[in-house]
């Protein structure tokens, strides 16, 4: 998924201003039926999103300004290839339960406790995460 984020400071610096420029951006990849441009803020940010994108739900990754988009959803419950989780791998079964259609977390308080949870463990990825707001277009404006 190629990541649009309006409101992040990385974007501005690499020319991705505005919905037009992250198209243009897109058209540059050798296939880019293969993703798609998403709106995402830091959860709770007051300010602007796009009208037209509907809500997803929540992730859990690095503050994008910071360490890129490492998803700790991506990394623990759907392709845990960097750390080996529990070898049973049943620790995080309640979390991903929690899941919804989009492999999301539908709120905050629960995207905040998988947190919590997978910094706990001696093998979880280090770095400054924040929980962000994740939006893609709305199916009748694509």
């Amino acid at each position: 998924m190629l990541q649009f984020r309006l409101l992040h400071e990385t974007n501005f610096k690499a020319g991705l201003k505005t919905e037009g420029d992250a198209n243009r951006y897109l058209g540059l990849q050798e296939h880019p039926e293969e993703y798609e441009i998403i709106h995402t803020r830091l959860a709770g940010t007051i300010g602007f999103y796009p009208r037209n994108y509907a809500f997803l739900g929540y992730d859990v990754s690095y503050m994008t300004d910071a360490d890129g988009a490492f998803s700790i959803i991506s990394d623990c419950l759907f392709l845990p290839q960097w750390h080996g989780c529990d070898e049973d791998g049943t620790l995080f079964s309640e979390d991903y339960a929690k899941l919804n259609e989009n492999g999301l977390f539908s709120n905050w308080y629960d995207a905040y406790a998988y947190f919590v949870k997978y910094r706990n463990e001696d093998w979880s990825e280090m770095g400054w995460f924040g929980i962000y707001e994740v939006r893609r277009r709305k199916a009748d404006d694509q």
